[in-house]
């Protein structure tokens, strides 16, 4: 904690003096974990809320926002934690996440024992991942008392099933009133 803090804090801080302004910066950070090698692992939840205090003590709130790298978590671990963080109420910045080896390393794994004959089975876990990420956010979604959403889709050869997928989750997870339809 201590250390993600200070660095936060000395980040911004040259940012500051160099004339960089926190509101055109989206921050690339990581989350506060216990070290590898440390015997008393902590939590998902406790990962979550020592990750938002730090944050909240050294990030600028006109910062638009954060996002996270995998830092070597596991790729449940480092979904779990962004979660988790997610549930944790109202903060300054959105969150999200950069790390796509968290997305894509259990795919590759299956992939790479058979380069032919695995790639619908990888493909699957890439999709259920997504899934995954896609319910969490319709879940807060659904909390927003005032939220409209409407679809604006293209449809793109390759994202094409991705996209109507999206759409009937949205729909199915948020309803009538607050799904209000697609162009497509």
């Amino acid at each position: 904690y201590e250390v993600t803090e200070a660095t936060l804090r000395a980040l911004f801080g040259a940012l500051y003096e160099h004339n960089v302004l926190p509101e055109g910066t989206i921050l690339k950070a990581s989350m506060v974990v216990s070290g590898k090698d440390c015997p008393d692992q902590v939590g998902i939840e406790e990962v979550a809320e020592m990750t938002l205090r730090c944050l909240k003590s050294a990030v600028p709130a006109s910062l638009p926002g954060i996002v996270f790298l995998s830092g070597g978590q596991s790729d449940e671990n480092a979904t779990a934690h962004l979660d988790a963080m997610n549930r944790m109420g109202a903060k300054p910045w959105p969150l999200s996440f950069s790390y796509g080896r968290a997305m894509q390393s259990a795919a590759l794994k299956t992939w790479s024992k058979d380069l032919t004959g695995n790639i619908a089975s990888a493909q699957q876990t890439v999709y259920a991942r997504a899934k995954a990420r896609m319910w969490a956010k319709t879940e807060r979604l659904r909390a927003l008392p005032d939220l409209r959403i409407s679809d604006f889709g293209t449809r793109r050869r390759h994202s094409f099933l991705w996209q109507r997928w999206c759409v009937e989750a949205l729909k199915e997870g948020l309803g009538p009133v607050k799904f209000t339809g697609t162009s497509n």
